[in-house]
């Protein structure tokens, strides 16, 4: 019997190599910073080989940034809004409520 033909994997497009950049970084320096070579690098920017959760987490440190960021938002499109909230999140529980109700109140007085 003749092996089933697999239809090829359509993938998303990532933002690693947007990263990378926005860091003023070579596929070399990036490499090096997490311990591998730039061929490395190369293949997980071009698709060849698979990202993982291991190799978002590896990269999001020297990328400054969250390891979501890395697949899902390009470092060179207006963000303001989700840099806003990526700071909220990373404050005191304390703080988020406080901004919480800074917020209901002035959504609150606009209307």
């Amino acid at each position: 019997m003749a092996p089933i033909k697999r239809p090829p994997r359509i993938r998303r497009k990532t933002y690693l190599r947007e990263w990378r950049e926005f860091r003023n970084l070579s596929q070399a320096q990036a490499g090096k910073m997490i311990g591998w070579d730039h061929s490395s690098i190369q293949r997980l920017e071009a698709g060849i080989t698979p990202y993982n959760q291991d190799h978002l987490e590896m990269l999001s440190p020297i990328y400054f940034c969250e390891p979501t960021d890395l697949i899902a938002r390009d470092p060179n499109s207006p963000g303001e809004a989700s840099e806003l909230a990526r700071q909220i999140a990373a404050a005191p529980a304390s703080v988020q409520r406080q901004v919480k109700a800074v917020i209901a109140a002035l959504l609150k007085n606009s209307g």
